[in-house]
């Protein structure tokens, strides 16, 4: 309750502000939303959003099931004054029952460096992660990423900096997050954060025609440029208690009778190239656990934690992924997708990952590039300890 009178005084606010702030200018655009600049253009405000209508069949062991829902509800409210070089962003999905995506402000420094404070995406997940939802090339995202991810946001502070020349580019980022996943401030006082802080990293490499410091990070080749961008990512997450280190509480474990839990890391590397209408993305992950030593199930000495048994609450193993998309002039196109993940502990029965591929086929149609485009494919999850899973799925997406 108190959230949403947060979120009317928000509105109200910016709904006051934007028509004075715009006494130079006032626009409307699909995916920039409602825009207003000073005079000047020196202060920026938009506020826009996207919704998103998916409908599925799913055929499995149990038979059929259909299923139509709205999968994405954004608003987005983002601006900038550039004199004091700061700009900010906070985006909502109203189709989750905890709203909050993304809340941030950031500063760049006069030598360049950025420092964002907020909650916002964790680069230590991997390029795919760093994609909206709205943005990416099918509605629903790579088994990879929904094994070893859930939304990606965290609170915390970010440094990146970034140097783009005439054909290439460099970027790294160091990122200190709470390491309990978005919205991780507790339903009262009595729920605390159980682990310590995660370190997240990412350093990227980017050859051919350079982009927009300001366009978001998608698959789609619109502009049918080449391009390379080469990422290596990783996370160190002390203390984790949520199988993807993006929560708290999921399990308990100690070291004698204090409180203890095991670190939890991941590393990727990805490239996107891009050439004409093509675009190819690629993906290796790997999940491991450490500080192990000593941990047990309860306070009982006799109760040690044997090695493979820590898969039964941490999601680990490896995982690869390949996407390709071809958008034609026409903006029709056609993207495939295959995905792979195999359990750190293949003989164990236990583990949470299973071994499992994903393989996915579909059309889009970009009306007005992913601002209004239609969605239909059909996707195939195979278990090597379950049934096949198979949905066929359609989605219409208006980005404004």
């Amino acid at each position: 309750m108190q959230f949403m009178k947060r979120l009317i005084s928000l509105c109200t606010w910016a709904a006051t502000v934007l028509p004075v702030v715009a006494q130079g200018n006032l626009d409307f655009s699909l995916g920039n939303g409602l825009t207003a600049a000073s005079a000047d253009g020196q202060y920026r405000m938009a506020m826009g959003g996207s919704v998103q209508l998916l409908g599925t069949s799913i055929w499995d062991a149990e038979g059929r099931g259909l299923q139509a829902y709205p999968s994405l509800g954004f608003m987005r409210l983002q601006g900038s004054a550039r004199p004091e070089a700061v700009e900010f962003l906070v985006q909502l999905n109203f189709a989750q029952t905890t709203p909050l995506l993304d809340a941030w402000v950031r500063h760049t420094t006069r030598w360049g460096s950025r420092i964002t404070v907020g909650q916002m995406q964790n680069v230590g997940n991997g390029l795919e992660m760093l994609v909206f939802e709205d943005l990416q090339a099918a509605p629903m995202r790579s088994l990879v990423a929904q094994t070893f991810s859930i939304s990606g946001r965290e609170a915390g502070v970010m440094l990146d900096h970034r140097v783009a020349k005439d054909r290439w580019g460099m970027g790294a980022y160091a990122q200190v997050t709470s390491g309990d996943g978005r919205n991780s401030f507790g339903v009262d006082s009595r729920d605390v954060d159980l682990g310590g802080l995660k370190y997240s990293g990412r350093v990227e490499l980017s050859l051919g025609v350079p982009k927009s410091g300001q366009a978001p990070i998608q698959f789609a080749s619109f502009d049918r440029k080449t391009r390379v961008l080469l990422g290596l990512s990783g996370s160190y997450n002390r203390g984790a208690s949520q199988a993807v280190g993006e929560g708290h509480g999921a399990f308990q474990m100690y070291r004698g009778s204090d409180a203890a839990f095991p670190d939890y890391r991941k590393w990727s590397a990805d490239v996107l190239a891009t050439k004409g209408g093509l675009s190819i993305y690629g993906q290796m992950m790997y999940a491991t656990a450490t500080n192990l030593d000593g941990l047990q199930w309860t306070p009982s000495v006799s109760n040690l934690l044997r090695p493979q048994e820590i898969s039964r609450v941490l999601h680990l193993g490896r995982a690869f992924i390949g996407q390709v998309e071809y958008v034609h002039p026409s903006r029709w196109a056609v993207v495939g997708r295959r995905s792979l993940v195999l359990p750190e502990f293949g003989d164990y029965s236990g583990s949470l990952v299973e071994a499992a591929s994903e393989s996915l086929l579909g059309i889009n149609r970009y009306v007005v590039e992913h601002q209004v485009k239609w969605f239909v494919g059909i996707q195939r999850l195979d278990f090597v300890a379950k049934p096949s899973e198979t949905r066929l799925a359609t989605m219409i997406q208006l980005r404004f």
